[in-house]
């Protein structure tokens, strides 16, 4: 890229006459073309205040949105149609207009006179335009407007904005329409946006149809069929990838634009085609019960895709085809039924102990996964969105296929006049049409094989009691689609947490159950086993930013959360874990936080109004009084949130209060939680507070003078492998060398002297030695070098990192000198609990004892027997210790995994490799034997049904999380069954083996 230098005349003369007429001409044709407004779209233009700047919107910010009782506080971030520069209508001319630039210069804002300046401009060789040419003379016409991009910002933004605020709906869709006439009828930018919305906007999907629906009425057939071509493509990817929710939308659109008058898409036969797809699925034969497992979850789905679409056909065309759509209904109803009675059967089928789920030759239950994502202890839901789908469909015939919540603008008065035109023009061309039909027949002739990347339909498995007294007056069929298009906006806007919220709070119910719907769902997402890693602060952060909107849901939150925390005995240890998770993160968010009245929001906005006016405004309020009153407003909000938290006299094993407080003070400063706490909650949090550590000095002034011989041998400095390991040595020397002998009386002069001392001679006389006297031992001494460690690195955790790092090999190697006698006498155990003692942290143990087991300092097995150790106390149960029995099994699957990936590389020795991997795979086996070996002791002694119940859940979720390593279940689970062990423990083996294929849903 070499910099070219190049004079521009600023003046508008100097374009040459042709050229010159030809620009003029466009923006008159531009300006024509901006000012050609339809009377629906001129008098939105005229209702929204178009203002400049962040955070103004359209119309008056304190009116309802939709509605009914979902009003928004005066805060709330409503999305009106606001109308950019570029797109004002009526009053504002285009850019590049020669008299809008003449009236910026006067103001000062543009080049002025005929003055010449120089640019510098970047010459790439490679690109075929020349510095020479209209494009280097005249590049102002580049820079100031392009009508191309003008117009592909009008489609873009109609397309997407349509619909956003419910009340101009049909205005929205007639703009829409109006502005995509304009488009050429091969456009890919505006035929790409299009596809894009539709599967970006769940509730949007009927509007874009009758979009589609008018532009073939107005004679733009070709393009509406370039748009149904690409959701049809779009329709065999998403079945081919797995994509339920992307082709519950494609297949949604494509029988709204039946409806709208379309009939090259064929709805029907593809409807008929997922149907026999699945029902082929059913009757096929299966070699192995992984494949039988998967192509069982691509027959729900697809079922599922047909049963969430058929809602959106109107009911014009449920009149027309009354018969073949109850036809479809019949079968999928017909289908759940079959698919119930093997759900029905999951229970009793884990119970059999004749099966081997570790022999994949024999087909088991295929449902057996609902089990594995069960939420409680003591019962199995077997309902999941089908099971319920199939009353909504049941209950829309029953109610003549009239529904509120799909949206069928195509149908409505005011849409159906345009689309429905006589005498309009739907010629296609020939080619055009060839190819849908082209596409069309891929869809019909898709094998079953082909979709067997579908994850399994999602569950909602926790069950809240109804917070409305209405709520029973809802039709079901208005209920559950509200809840798909609340379960389909969170996953589409899953990158953006205050997006989610917005959108969400716009989906058009006038009732208070979209409220309390839209907590229970994400509830669900966030608890349930089946959603998992990072979901639980995604959810909370989109709560946040809802109550943020709506105040009342605060409320609503609060409600849904004691409803759980009072069934804490029956729930699963994994769905307690994550709602201790879900309460730390939203105490941390709340904490000490109020939101901002909206007296106070209005008196604000119209202190503002009234600065930028110049006027003077009396604030009637003292500032005193005001600061009382928000001071005021945080206790209550604190005192709330901490009897909304913290439940009391919960009998059960788990220790809520004090792992809940753990978790908080890790996101919350414990000095301000001790100001706010009450009284009877007080001693648990001095507890829970993290005391910082002593400096060194004081940390040793009371030890033995070894630990100061050990502080002189550490260091932090990178060093070579060669000088690191001369330290490790010097270190070892020193403990070996000092073994038997008395304690030292001052420190070294020279802690590297080769004589400094010496080796221990064992002579008669020295066996004689004064029994009184203290001598050390080498466990001593090893546990003495571990303390140094740990209290020289706790001033941070970097510094504690690094000495693992440059030290740890020392304990490993005097640990695997170590492997006879009880866990309780080895060092391993001895290290480890004074590792708890010194750094005093739970989170500081939870990262170093993890980073031990990635040095290979200690085992993945002694890590679990660290953990059981605690049985059944409340250390137990506690959060650091079911983190360390995950990492033990996180590290050895790591392990497993990095052979097998070197198994493949042609520069290593393949004998060598494939040794490696089978002792890694071997190490697995028997970490897996141990864990049910550990709960098997515990659980024969009997301590009680509650404890047997949460130790058998506590090892299914770490089995269900190393289900894919079925050779090391298969060796656990004979390995169980010979010996005896219990029951519960080798039904949890064989529920992973049989869900090790399953994906979860999202």
């Amino acid at each position: 890229m070499d910099p070219i230098d190049v004079d521009i005349d600023d003046r508008g003369d100097a374009l040459d006459n042709n050229e010159e007429w030809n620009q003029q001409q466009q923006r008159k044709n531009d300006q024509q073309l901006h000012g050609q407004v339809s009377p629906a779209r001129d008098g939105a233009a005229n209702d929204n205040a178009v203002e400049r700047g962040d955070g103004h919107t359209g119309k008056g910010g304190d009116e309802p949105m939709l509605g009914g009782n979902r009003e928004v506080s005066p805060k709330s971030s409503k999305r009106k149609r606001s109308v950019s520069v570029d797109n004002a209508e009526g009053g504002e001319e285009p850019q590049g207009n020669a008299a809008g630039q003449k009236e910026r210069g006067k103001q000062g804002q543009g080049r002025e006179g005929r003055r010449r300046h120089k640019f510098r401009r970047t010459f790439n060789e490679s690109d075929n335009r020349m510095p020479q040419g209209s494009e280097q003379r005249h590049p102002r016409h580049h820079s100031t407007w392009n009508p191309e991009l003008g117009k592909a910002k009008r489609w873009d933004t109609a397309i997407i904005t349509a619909l956003d605020a419910y009340d101009n709906a049909k205005q929205d869709i007639i703009e829409a329409a109006n502005i995509l006439e304009e488009v050429n009828d091969t456009s890919k930018p505006a035929i790409a946006t299009f596809e894009r919305c539709v599967e970006a906007f769940p509730v949007k999907t009927a509007a874009y149809a009758s979009v589609v629906g008018i532009l073939k009425a107005k004679g733009k057939a070709t393009l509406a069929e370039h748009i149904v071509q690409r959701v049809l493509h779009n329709l065999v990817s998403s079945i081919s990838s797995g994509n339920r929710i992307a082709a519950i939308h494609n297949m949604r659109f494509l029988i709204g634009t039946h409806c709208a008058g379309f009939e090259s898409c064929q709805t029907m036969q593809i409807i008929e085609a997922l149907i026999k797809i699945a029902k082929n699925i059913e009757e096929a034969e299966f070699e192995s019960h992984r494949k039988y497992v998967n192509a069982v979850v691509a027959a729900d789905n697809l079922i599922y895709i047909v049963m969430a679409s058929l809602p959106w056909f109107s009911r014009d065309e449920y009149t027309k085809h009354k018969k073949q759509i109850h036809a479809f209904c019949d079968e999928i109803a017909a289908y759940s039924d079959r698919r119930s009675y093997k759900m029905e059967r999951v229970a009793s089928d884990l119970k059999r102990a004749d099966i081997d789920p570790s022999n994949d030759d024999h087909l088991h239950n295929p449902y057996a996964y609902i089990a594995a994502y069960n939420t409680y202890t003591d019962d199995i839901r077997i309902q999941d969105r089908l099971t319920t789908g199939v009353e909504c469909l049941r209950s829309l015939r029953e109610h003549d296929w009239i529904n509120t919540t799909t949206f069928r603008f195509y149908q409505s008065k005011g849409i159906a006049e345009h689309i429905f035109v006589e005498n309009a023009e739907h010629v296609v061309a020939d080619e055009v049409a060839q190819v849908t039909q082209e596409i069309l027949q891929a869809i019909l002739q898709i094998e079953h094989d082909k979709t067997w990347n579908f994850k399994p339909v999602p569950f909602m498995p926790l069950k809240f009691e109804p917070l409305d007294e209405k709520h029973d007056k809802i039709k079901p069929h208005d209920r559950w689609i509200f809840d798909e298009h609340v379960i389909h906006t969170i996953h589409v806007f899953m990158d953006d947490t205050a997006l989610c919220a917005r959108q969400l709070i716009k989906i058009p119910f006038n009732h208070q159950y979209a409220d309390c719907a839209i907590m229970e769902i994400l509830f669900n997402m966030m608890l349930s086993p089946i959603y998992r890693q990072h979901f639980s602060m995604f959810a909370i952060l989109v709560i946040h930013n809802l109550c943020n909107i709506e105040h009342k849901l605060e409320g609503v939150f609060h409600d849904l959360y004691s409803q759980l925390t009072d069934d804490i005995p029956r729930l699963d240890p994994a769905v307690v874990s994550d709602l201790l998770t879900v309460g730390a993160y939203w105490f941390s968010v709340e904490f000490c936080k109020v939101r901002r009245l909206p007296l106070a929001m209005k008196l604000y906005r119209s202190k503002h109004k009234a600065d930028g006016s110049g006027m003077d405004v009396e604030d009637d309020r003292n500032d005193q009084a005001d600061t009382e009153q928000v001071k005021e407003a945080i206790r209550m909000k604190n005192k709330n949130l901490f009897n909304v938290m913290f439940k009391y006299n919960i009998k059960s094993p788990l220790n809520f209060n004090e792992r809940l407080l753990d978790k908080i003070s890790r996101l919350v400063y414990m000095d301000r939680l001790l100001v706010f706490s009450p009284e009877d909650l007080k001693d648990s949090v001095r507890a829970a507070v993290q005391l910082p550590p002593p400096n060194v000095q004081h940390a040793f002034r009371d030890k033995p003078i070894e630990h100061k011989v050990f502080l002189n041998l550490f260091h932090f400095n990178k060093l070579t492998a060669e000088e690191n390991e001369l330290r490790n040595r010097r270190i070892e020397g020193f403990i070996n060398n000092l073994v038997g002998k008395e304690p030292l009386k001052e420190l070294p002069p020279n802690v590297f002297a080769e004589n400094k001392i010496p080796d221990v001679e064992m002579t008669d006389e020295a066996d004689a030695a004064d029994p009184t006297v203290k001598r050390w031992s080498r466990e001593e001494l090893i546990l003495i070098f571990w303390e140094s460690l740990l209290i020289f690195g706790n001033k941070s955790l970097t510094h504690l990192m690094r000495l693992l790092e440059f030290h740890g090999e020392v304990l490993k190697r005097f640990v695997d000198n170590d492997r006879e006698g009880a866990f309780q006498d080895s060092i391993t155990f001895k290290a480890l609990k004074l590792t708890q003692q010194t750094l005093k942290n739970t989170k500081k143990f939870e990262l170093v004892t993890g980073e031990l087991l990635k040095l290979n300092v200690i085992s993945p097995a002694d890590a679990c027997r660290l953990v059981f150790h605690h049985f059944p106390s409340a250390e137990f149960f506690s959060n650091h210790s079911l983190c360390i029995m995950d990492t033990a099994f996180e590290v050895a699957r790591e392990r497993v995994e990095h052979a097998r990936t070197r198994i493949g590389d042609s520069t290593g020795n393949p004998e060598l490799q494939r040794v490696a991997l089978e002792e890694r795979e071997n190490w697995m086996r028997q970490l897996t034997l141990t864990l049910l070996e550990l709960a098997n002791n515990f659980m024969a002694q009997r301590m009680g049904e509650q404890l047997d119940s949460s130790l058998a859940s506590i090892v299914k979720n770490v089995l269900l999380k190393n289900a894919t390593h079925s050779y090391a279940l298969a060796y656990a689970r004979n390995e169980a069954a010979e010996r005896g062990f219990h029951r519960s423990l080798v039904a949890a083996v064989d529920l992973a083996l049989l869900v090790q294929s399953i994906q979860t849903p999202f």
